[in-house]
This record gives structure tokens, C-alpha cells and sequence, in this order.
């Protein structure tokens, strides 16, 4: 499960203590980031200097 709803469920009151027994396992990180690529597939491909700059890259805010 996930480590929000451990500390809920444990009836932590701070994160911190929850941390202690949450430790990431290396097939939950490959699926994490699996997940996230399939994700990223689906969005419009943006350029490095979109991300950085997206209100210029559009075209907004540039005088011409």
C-alpha cells in the first residue's frame, strides 16, 4: 500500500515515523517508472525549452 495510507492506518502523526518502515523495493520502482513512461506517451512531447520556458516557447508574451 501505498506510504499516505500506512501512516493512516498506523495512526502516525508524522511521516517521519513512517518512513522508518517504508522502504522502496526494486520491482515497485521499475513498475513506478513504467507507469510513468506510458503516462508521458500519452502527453504532447515537449522540448527542454518548452518545459523551461513554456510561456515564451508558445509564442506568448514575445512581441513580433
Amino acid at each position: 500500500m501505498d506510504p499516505w495510507t500506512l501512516a493512516y492506518l498506523a495512526g502516525h502523526r508524522d511521516m517521519n515515523i513512517t518512513k522508518r518502515y517504508v522502504h522502496p523495493q526494486e520491482h515497485t520502482i521499475r513498475e513506478a517508472m513504467e507507469k510513468a513512461r506510458s503516462a508521458q506517451g500519452r502527453h504532447k512531447q515537449s522540448t527542454v525549452s518548452e518545459r523551461l520556458h513554456p510561456a515564451t516557447s508558445a509564442g506568448v508574451g514575445t512581441i513580433n
